[in-house]
């Protein structure tokens, strides 16, 4: 080479000057955690933001990117000390005034965090007496965490008001835990009123807020408040424990005019009771917990978009099921599901009663969802097995079925004339098949019912119908002396059920690899 020739760069110091590539790299080592003790990941990126000046600020933000606590940006604080108390946990104190060089340092910190994902230390931790403090400081303003995108608070009485100072401007997604028992705070009035105000708080503050989660919430105020402060902004809600039962709840979740996913909605309704309600035009995505099949049908008549996704769960008995009804027809229960034509994804959870499955209890479900890509239908665990010919009516309807999961296998009832599989196209999009009850199964020729799995599902994913399918540790020789005889026999009858299945997927995979050999 002449002397005089330029050394091209190399691409690799390009790279290495690219900060977007770089905090690209480091995001992979951060993982979600619940955990507030720093991870060998964490440990990974502080060391990188030593390495040199190119790397400290996209690994910094990586870092502080989510945190499962607040207690590292707390720590900062150069004067908080931790108070050993005779009673209680240990708390944080401030010693003395916060001088302006670490408010700064503070402040650009907080200014990183864009995720808080479940908060239960910095309250239990923190002394009281700092939150005015931190307002002091930051002269009068309540925002701490300038760019906070998603928060999940524990918050531990209805009158504790910190949460406010992260209800951020940015905030997308709040979720927002309730963790005290409404007999120890006085009259439920004045409880629910010092929630309300918190809530609405949120909603005022939080103009980006489209994602919420009321968890262990045992009055309804709060839930109206939210729905009427995000009436045109709310896109999916959470709930769970609440059990609604009044109309105006009601009324006030169908005013929402962007809501697209309501999750864990508890319903109970009065058996005399009536709802004129219709709303809910956004809606695409609805989980239903119930007491009772009649609260679904209530509940679903009040909605008037097509939905998409909807599961159903009851698994604690109520008074509202009829008593001297022990088994009950699981197309009679769905009776009232089969006008969801547009329905992609449904999922059934009855634990608190039995189930009669025949071998034509599912043909009204898989005529009526043409559009059916997941299924799944776990029961009771004394709900009859499903019949091998119930597989059929799915590959005959459900053409873009791709996973389907239910109680467990029958493969005593064969085929009839009317739904052999013979004369069907074989069904080209199912890769997952799976059982809830695999203790339950009843194959009693394998090479048999493999054959018509395979004949039905050509294209099984194997791997992925094991997969989903956790094997049992091995059984010991002997009876363990810790381990219970109920438990014992079902560890043993779901190794057996588990083992039954396998040799149904041995015959599958088998004649897959003779098709394509």
């Amino acid at each position: 080479m002449d002397i005089g020739t330029a050394i091209p760069p190399n691409p690799l110091h390009k790279v290495l000057y690219n900060s977007d590539l770089l905090h690209e790299i480091f995001s992979h080592l951060h993982l979600p955690k619940s955990d507030p003790e720093p991870s060998i990941e964490e440990a990974t990126l502080a060391s990188a933001a030593q390495v040199c000046k190119t790397f400290t600020d996209p690994a910094l933000a990586v870092l502080w990117e989510s945190l499962s606590t607040l207690l590292p940006l707390w720590l900062l604080l150069e004067p908080l000390q931790l108070l050993e108390q005779e009673s209680g946990p240990a708390k944080y104190i401030l010693t003395d005034e916060i001088s302006a060089a670490n408010w700064s340092r503070f402040r650009h910190y907080a200014a990183l965090i864009r995720e808080v994902c479940f908060d239960k230390y910095t309250e239990a931790r923190i002394d009281q007496s700092i939150w005015p403090h931190l307002i002091a400081q930051a002269g009068g303003e309540l925002n701490l965490l300038p760019r906070l995108r998603s928060l999940s608070y524990l918050v531990f009485d209805p009158y504790q008001t910190s949460i406010l100072l992260f209800l951020s401007p940015t905030l997308r997604k709040l979720i927002f835990y309730s963790a005290w028992y409404p007999q120890n705070w006085g009259p439920i009035e004045r409880q629910e009123a010092a929630v309300n105000m918190l809530i609405r708080a949120a909603c005022t503050n939080c103009p980006q807020l489209d994602d919420l989660k009321l968890s262990m919430l045992e009055f309804p105020g709060p839930l109206r408040v939210a729905a009427e402060g995000l009436k045109h902004r709310l896109r999916k809600l959470e709930l769970g424990m609440l059990q609604i039962s009044d109309a105006a709840t009601i009324q006030a979740l169908a005013n929402i005019s962007t809501l697209e996913q309501l999750h864990k909605i508890h319903v109970n309704f009065l058996h005399t009771q009536h709802l004129s309600i219709r709303g809910f035009r956004a809606l695409k995505e609805v989980s239903i917990i119930c007491d009772a099949p009649e609260d679904v049908s209530k509940f679903l008549a009040c909605i008037v978009s097509p939905l998409e996704s909807l599961g159903i769960s009851s698994s604690t008995p109520s008074m509202s099921w009829r008593q001297e009804v022990k088994v009950i027809e699981l197309s009679v229960f769905a009776t009232s599901l089969l006008d969801l034509r547009n329905i992609e994804d449904a999922s059934l959870l009855v634990r608190d009663r039995e189930f009669s499955i025949t071998s034509f209890s599912f043909k009204p479900l898989t005529e009526a969802w043409p559009r059916l890509t997941s299924f799944s239908f776990d029961g009771h665990k004394h709900t009859s097995r499903t019949p091998l010919p119930a597989h059929a009516l799915f590959a005959k309807h459900c053409l873009s079925l791709h996973t389907l999961c239910l109680p467990s296998l029958n493969d005593r009832s064969m085929f009839t004339t009317a739904i052999d599989p013979g004369p069907l196209p074989p069904q080209p999009t199912l890769e997952r098949l799976s059982f809830c009850c695999i203790e339950r199964m009843q194959i009693s020729d394998p090479e048999t019912t493999g054959r018509a799995i395979w004949r039905l599902f050509p294209y099984l994913d194997v791997d992925a119908c094991r997969a989903s399918l956790t094997k049992l540790p091995p059984l010991a020789c002997e009876h363990d002396c810790d381990e219970d005889v109920e438990n014992y026999y079902l560890r043993m009858r779901r190794e057996v059920g588990w083992e039954a299945w396998d040799s149904v997927l041995d015959v599958v995979e088998d004649l897959q690899a003779e098709l394509t050999s």
